[in-house]
């Protein structure tokens, strides 16, 4: 799956990581890859806290403050979003 953050598009992949993580965003090689031992709702909700993650780097604002910080704000938007019913699907270039 590709999602598209800030312009810059990024390739969704379920995979193998250490065992104390679930997802990791590369944006050097515009990867977010979700731990493939997660059920669905896990990926869910850890490719949106990824991509918030790559907002974060696209925009500069991850240089702005800390490591802590930017992980207590992409939870809280990751929890925000998917509480209200947001969801990610694939996009379908469809012709109208």
């Amino acid at each position: 799956m590709l999602v598209n953050i800030c312009g810059v598009e990024y390739n969704v992949v379920r995979g193998d990581l250490p065992v104390d993580e679930i997802g990791e965003c590369d944006p050097d090689n515009r990867t977010i890859t979700v731990s493939r031992h997660v059920d669905r709702k896990m990926f869910d909700t850890t490719v949106m806290h990824e991509c918030v993650h790559a907002g974060f780097t696209a925009s500069g604002l991850e240089h702005l403050i800390s490591a802590e910080m930017q992980e207590a704000i992409v939870c809280m938007v990751e929890h925000t979003l998917f509480n209200a019913g947001f969801r990610l699907t694939e996009n379908r270039n469809e012709e109208s």
